[in-house]
């Protein structure tokens, strides 16, 4: 299990990458962490890469999520693009996006491309080089 984020502040951007199997537990941790980063005040766009991770969850614990996440942001300014590429994983991310709690913009995209459009932002390479991200 790998969990790594970064805050690009003048991007107003939040990049985290999960790989390998994560437990509801995992992911709130993940949460917790960023919130407590002194830069999470800049962010209102965020692009979660999950394509190599192994979401161990089900509906009850994805809905605690949420939930989890709705208390802690309700700005409706907030977009979450969420990239993914295994069916599990968009059907739990798709969970999200349909929870009436959660006020931020969340949608789950296949490519890069797609998220990029969503946040109206260009995801470079420079982004994604985690040389500098912080692990959780």
């Amino acid at each position: 299990m790998k969990m790594i984020f970064k805050i690009f502040p003048k991007e107003h951007l939040l990049i985290d990458i999960l790989e390998g199997d994560l437990v509801y537990s995992d992911l709130t941790r993940l949460i917790q962490t960023e919130f407590a980063h002194e830069d999470i005040i800049h962010v209102k766009k965020i692009l979660s890469i999950i394509t190599k991770a192994n979401l161990q969850t089900n509906f009850q614990e994805i809905k605690a999520y949420s939930d989890f996440i709705a208390s802690k942001n309700q700005d409706t300014q907030t977009y979450w693009a969420i990239l993914t590429d295994q069916p599990h994983s968009t059907a739990l991310s798709f969970l999200l996006q349909i929870n009436a709690n959660l006020k931020i913009n969340v949608s789950v995209f296949s490519t890069l491309e797609a998220c990029s459009a969503f946040l109206s932002i260009p995801i470079t390479d420079f982004m994604l080089s985690t040389e500098d991200y912080i692990e959780v």
